[in-house]
């Protein structure tokens, strides 16, 4: 099992889209154009935006792909 890791990035919301309802999910790019952190299967991240209480969302995706 992964060691969780703190990591602060801000990001933009690249693309947004409605897979059922009350379900999103959401592509998310560093706001620097940076690659993200490495990551696996099980993997979370908590997303902050101001005054919206901070959601936890499940990664999907290839984690090799470091641009989104």
């Amino acid at each position: 099992m992964a060691t969780p890791v703190e990591t602060r990035i801000a990001a933009v919301v690249a693309r947004k889209r409605l897979e059922a309802e009350g379900v999103v999910s959401l592509e998310l790019r560093s706001a620097d154009g940076a690659p993200l952190p490495p990551w696996g299967p099980g993997a979370h991240i908590d997303l902050e935006i101001d005054g919206v209480p901070t959601r936890q969302y499940s990664l999907a995706g290839d984690p090799d792909r470091k641009s989104t």
